[in-house]
């Protein structure tokens, strides 16, 4: 007979509930298909939640300083979401060089920086995270070291970046955030409040 700890039916739902989205945080949908939920005893549970939940303390350390490439957690009081930071570029096309020179000036170019965002439990409203919030949690500074205005639009063209996106709870988005700069900049690096590190990106 296996040994099990003295946990009610309820218990054991919300035991199970708490693995499932652990395992899928952590691990992805892989881990969950590893698991025989069946015929787990309260005690394998238990053992497989203590063995999620370091992983994600261990994720959480990791993600501490900002790499390319590389996701890491952004987590305030609305909850948490992964930002992982790819590229940065002009964007060039007639419509951006238009919307330079009309909000900024006509020595002004607009910069995007490419991303991902998977919104992990961040609820700006109705379940999901706005392009205002993250586009605001990152500092883009030109090489002169002044930090770049952000470009407060909800739609526009960059591939297969998402300008303006919103992101439901469990979901995940290809992003473009766009900041006016001058159009003599050519080099920018990228900063996150509370994360060690920096990116560096030339532009020319």
């Amino acid at each position: 007979m296996k040994k099990t700890f003295a946990i009610d039916n309820m218990g054991k739902l919300f035991s199970l509930l708490s693995l499932l989205m652990i395992a899928v945080f952590c691990f992805g949908s892989i881990a969950m298909a590893e698991i025989d939920w069946n015929d787990m005893t309260d005690e394998e549970i238990c053992s497989e939640i203590e063995k999620a939940q370091g992983e994600l303390g261990k994720r959480r350390i990791d993600s501490s300083s900002i790499e390319l490439g590389v996701p890491f957690y952004i987590e305030k009081k609305d909850g948490l979401y992964l930002f992982t930071i790819e590229n940065a570029h002009i964007l060039n096309s007639e419509r951006w060089k238009r919307a330079a020179i009309e909000h900024a000036g006509d020595d002004c170019i607009i910069i995007s920086v490419q991303g991902i965002i998977e919104n992990v439990s961040y609820d700006d409203w109705d379940g999901k995270i706005g392009y205002t919030t993250f586009i605001n949690d990152i500092s883009v500074i030109d090489q002169d070291g002044f930090t770049l205005e952000s470009y407060n639009i909800s739609g526009g063209d960059d591939g297969k970046y998402e300008v303006g996106a919103f992101i439901r709870i469990g979901e995940k988005a290809r992003v473009s955030l766009p900041y006016f700069a001058y159009i003599d900049t050519e080099t920018v690096t990228i900063k996150v409040p509370e994360h060690e590190g920096e990116i560096f990106f030339s532009l020319r």
